[in-house]
This record gives C-alpha cells, structure tokens and sequence, in this order.
C-alpha cells in the first residue's frame, strides 16, 4: 500500500507507532486497490476493532457506513440511526 499518499506528513516511525490511525486513515481516503488490500491483508476482527476505536473518527459517515456493510459490524437498524442521528 501507498501510505505516503494518505500520510505524508508522517514520519514512517510515527505511522508505525499508531497502526490503527493509519489503517482508519486508509479505509476513509483509501482508493479501490487499497480496500483490495486491506481486506487481504487484515482480519475482519482487526477491522472492526478499528472501526470500533477512537481512531475511527477519521472516517467520514459514507466510509463508517461502508466498512460497516463490508463488515457486517452493525445491524441495519443501528446504521439507520446513525444516518439520522
């Protein structure tokens, strides 16, 4: 993955240090090939810790919503909510 496009004012050791971040980073901005990849490359469980930490308000609505359905992380109802409210 291209880091350097969603990060670049970080150091590598700075990305290294808070994964999470990155990662959340990454699933908002990321591009069609790098959700590819980081479906491959990590585990749902992983993910939906992600999308569960402080780190997911990196995510805007439309890419909370997404991962969410890739996911299967919350129940329909529980997205509704969150669109309205």
């Amino acid at each position: 993955m291209q880091l350097a496009r969603y990060l670049w004012w970080r150091s590598p050791q700075d990305c290294v240090k808070n994964p999470n971040e990155v990662l959340a980073v990454v699933m908002n901005k990321g591009k069609s090939e790098d959700v590819v990849r980081v479906l491959h490359y990590f585990n749902r469980s992983f993910l939906i810790e992600v999308l569960k930490s402080e780190d997911a308000g990196e995510l805007d609505g439309e890419a909370w919503k997404f991962w969410n359905v890739v996911l299967e992380a919350v129940s329909y109802t529980h997205l509704r909510a969150h669109e309205t409210g």
